[in-house]
């Protein structure tokens, strides 16, 4: 969003993350909303949800669910529009002057704010990769190997931490923007240009936006099949999720051949 960023493709921009945020994020939780009114109103299917109240069918209800009552997964989307209209300001805030770093103060500003002020608009994770993109936009772009053994050094460290829950670290911003960073000079060495990917590969957007809903139905069935003793509760956590990529790359195998337009539009044309 920022690397290339001027006035001049400002609304440009806007008109990609048009497509490819604002109507997704409209068309899914819309889909979610129609899933629910249907499989609520089944006696046999709402009896073994973990909720069994109808959902209503209104246009009040239908607009609480695009944004204030969104489907829980959507909760990164919805972040992220926020964001995105909140570009002239981000930018305007986080671009360094000269010699004076503004930015660099704000992004910690934002942070110091953030972790005290409710509902504070400014996820902290893109202001950084905001922040790099407005003022070091050939850091990303470095390699060196010293820089990746420091990476791969941080993302062990960081796996350790998390396991021994070691002064409950993992939620300091700090720490995640230095694994996100170690993460991502880690893998400069991975030689990605000799194989090419394969199509179902990309398509990582649609299994996002799809995955809960059929991921749930899975889970229920099995479970109601088999019961929920430890063994079956066990197979049901590690075999679901890989029926349910399979399922859905199937299912985006379908879409792709055979409803093209709709394949893009619920997708912003990825993959």
């Amino acid at each position: 969003m920022f690397r290339n960023f001027t006035w001049e493709k400002l609304w440009s921009k806007y008109q990609t993350r048009f497509h490819t945020v604002l109507i997704p994020y409209l068309l899914w939780n819309t889909i979610y909303y129609l899933y629910y009114i249907v499989v609520t109103r089944i006696p046999f299917i709402q009896r073994v949800m973990n909720g069994n109240e109808v959902v209503d069918i209104s246009l009040k209800e239908w607009i609480s669910r695009l944004w204030t009552n969104e489907y829980f997964v959507f909760w990164f989307l919805k972040d992220l529009i926020i964001l995105i209209l909140l570009t002239p300001v981000i930018y305007v805030f986080l671009c360094n002057y000269g010699k004076w770093p503004v930015g660099f103060v704000m992004l910690i500003l934002s942070v110091f704010i953030g972790s005290y002020v409710p509902y504070w608009p400014f996820n902290t994770c893109y202001l950084l990769g905001a922040y790099i993109g407005i003022n070091h936009k050939s850091a990303p772009l470095v390699k060196k190997r010293i820089l990746t053994i420091i990476g791969w050094c941080g993302v062990m460290a960081w796996i350790l931490l998390n396991i021994l829950n070691v002064l409950n670290i993992c939620t300091w911003q700090l720490p995640i923007w230095m694994v996100l960073c170690c993460l991502w000079f880690a893998g400069d060495y991975v030689d990605c240009n000799e194989k090419q990917a394969k199509w179902w590969m990309s398509i990582s957007f649609f299994i996002y936006c799809m995955h809960d809903m059929i991921l749930e139905a899975y889970e229920k069935i099995f479970l109601k099949v088999f019961g929920t003793g430890a063994v079956f509760a066990l197979l049901d956590y590690l075999l679901m999720p890989l029926v349910t990529v399979i399922t859905l790359i199937a299912l985006a195998m379908f879409m792709r051949k055979y409803m093209s337009p709709v394949w893009k539009l619920l997708t912003g044309n990825r993959g």
